[in-house]
């Protein structure tokens, strides 16, 4: 009788619905894998630098892999730290085996020079001489040491507690920027006229950077035409990276390079990519990797077209990267998957490869897993949503993957799908669970001559709700200085450490955010709001403005991104004309 009956609906054209306790096809879809020109490429091999963590002391991927993984790439411009905690370490550092190797292997490196000693109190005659003398040092090292070498360095000016995210730091009067990159250059410029004077000739190139961002306004007003510098680097810039990079990124460029002097020897092609991040607006949208990696094509096509001569990316990271590991490097445990992933990762943003590939197989791998019903009661029916993507590797195209068997196990259930996918393709599948008692799924994927490592997700996290946006004062007139501010709730069942709040007013018009001031210091336990912001003045302008905010949990495990923003309208007025006697 009921094969009858469902013989009878197919006849007449209705579908019966899936079986709850099967793992059932949902979605299908084409990846974004449209290739770059060949001279796209070639802009991406001569243009494009890998950063590098810190001085390799990150266990999770370790200095050398990074070289390792940037000569992977065809890569041969990178940029990493150059730190120091006392006075005449930063030279040191340039001695260590791994510096060695880093100087000797690529032809072009911008080092983030940062005194870290130098960077707290009052910025008095006595800073002033260590500065110029820590950064003529570097200076006068590499010129000297690498005399008559083809190379180029390229020296940032950075400064630590200003961090330019338009934290109160970021104007502190005791340390106030415009002096600093003075006297930061005016040590550069002395070191290398002491190699030239040792050792004539003009290589290598040593440039000064400074870093700058889409910030407050005032900054972009007050320092950056006093300033001196061959190279302005525009990293982490605002508008870009809340979730408009087509609209807002071609501006802010525009903007910040109307600002900056274009003197020195690269004239108005001198404002480069000096830290080019993942995006931080996810939005809660599925797919939230490719939209990243596809904001990261997008960034660079309008650096290519600005012309720009170096362009350096803090991004390579797989599908596994850790809970606390807001910044996108590579951790998976296994170090010999890790440059396989990163290159699969750099590809995809890509759509392309700078080299032949060895050959064809059959790569699927689970790509993401996603609770539909967060903190769910033990035991109650719960949605669990899977993608598993067929994509090319760094060494291989995907070919049809056939007969790939996915299964879903929470607690001692398990839900089970076999299916094919296409080169290029992703397919969403979904599964309805009783939530089990350690709240996690784990997802494990086998075809024909290839497995993945299983893949777990929770279905027991925090989730970040913006309670209210609110301003201080509430009701500002014209000229008025003004504090953002967003009340934050973790309304999920597990703290949440480390995230960020952006604020922005009117479409991007002024921005602000956490990670200058309190990054590593916000935190929620379960069901804990927190007041967050007042870090950054905005001036009132006449007019109704529309102050959003969003909370950000930067790779920390979030259940629902979709109510993370929240926002407020206020209206400007310019106080009534007192009457006339």
């Amino acid at each position: 009788m009921g094969r009858s009956i469902a013989l009878l609906l197919a006849i007449c054209g209705v579908a019966a619905a899936a079986a709850p306790d099967t793992l059932r096809v949902v979605r299908r879809e084409r990846l974004d894998v449209a290739p770059w020109t060949a001279a796209e490429r070639r802009w991406i091999r001569e243009h494009v630098g890998l950063i590098f963590y810190d001085d390799g002391t990150d266990p999770r991927f370790t200095f050398t892999e990074q070289i390792d993984l940037a000569h992977a790439l065809g890569l041969s411009r990178v940029k990493t730290w150059l730190k120091g905690s006392r006075p005449g370490e930063m030279v040191e550092r340039l001695s260590l085996p791994h510096y060695q190797r880093l100087l000797a292997e690529f032809d072009t490196i911008l080092f983030d020079v940062c005194p870290d000693f130098m960077l707290v109190g009052a910025y008095d005659a006595e800073k002033a001489r260590t500065i110029r003398q820590e950064y003529e040092a570097v200076a006068y090292h590499l010129a000297a040491t690498y005399a008559g070498q083809p190379k180029t360095f390229l020296l940032s000016l950075f400064m630590e507690t200003n961090l330019f995210f338009g934290s109160e730091r970021a104007h502190h009067p005791d340390f106030p920027a415009d002096r600093f990159f003075e006297d930061a250059t005016e040590g550069v410029q002395a070191g290398l006229r002491r190699a030239r004077a040792e050792r004539a000739g003009e290589q290598p190139r040593v440039y000064t950077v400074i870093e700058v961002a889409h910030l407050p306004r005032d900054f972009i007003r007050r320092y950056l035409p006093r300033t001196r510098a061959d190279l302005y680097a525009l990293s982490y810039y605002g508008r870009g990276e809340l979730g408009q990079p087509d609209c807002t990124l071609a501006e802010c460029i525009r903007e910040v390079a109307a600002a900056v002097p274009h003197n020195g020897p690269f004239g108005r092609r001198n404002l480069i990519l000096g830290e080019l991040g993942r995006s931080v607006f996810a939005g809660g949208n599925r797919g939230e990797d490719r939209e990243q990696l596809q904001y990261l094509r997008r960034t660079l096509a309008t650096a290519r077209a600005a012309q720009m001569p170096y362009a350096f990316i803090f991004w390579l990271t797989d599908q596994e990267r850790s809970p606390d590991d807001g910044w996108g490097f590579i951790t998976s445990k296994k170090a010999g998957g890790r440059l396989r992933r990163a290159w699969h990762a750099f590809q995809q943003a890509f759509g392309g490869r700078f080299a032949a590939p060895r050959g064809a197989a059959p790569l699927p791998v689970v790509d993401a897993i996603r609770p539909l019903d967060p903190n769910p009661p033990v035991g109650r029916p719960t949605r669990v949503e899977v993608d598993v993507a067929n994509r090319s590797t760094w060494d291989a195209d995907a070919a049809p993957a056939r007969d790939v068997v996915v299964r879903l196990t929470a607690g001692n259930v398990e839900r089970r799908a076999t299916l094919s996918l296409a080169p290029e393709e992703l397919v969403t599948l979904r599964a309805t669970v009783p939530a089990p008692a350690d709240a996690r799924v784990t997802v494990t994927l086998t075809a024909a001559g290839h497995s993945s490592e299983p893949k777990e997700a929770s279905l027991d996290c925090a989730d970040l709700v913006v309670d209210r946006v609110y301003t201080e004062p509430a009701a500002p007139k014209p000229g008025d200085p003004v504090r953002l501010f967003a009340v934050v709730r973790n309304r999920g069942n597990q703290p949440i450490t480390d995230f960020a709040v952006h604020f922005h007013v009117d479409d991007f018009k002024a921005l602000w955010n956490t990670w200058g001031c309190i990054y590593g210091e916000t935190r929620l336990a379960k069901d804990e709001a927190l007041p967050i912001g007042g870090g950054f003045l905005w001036t009132a302008t006449p007019g109704k403005h529309r102050i959003r905010a969003w909370a950000n949990p930067d790779g920390g495990r979030e259940s629902n991104y979709r109510n993370n923003l929240g926002w407020t309208t206020i209206r400007v007025s310019a106080p009534a004309a007192a009457p006339r006697p």
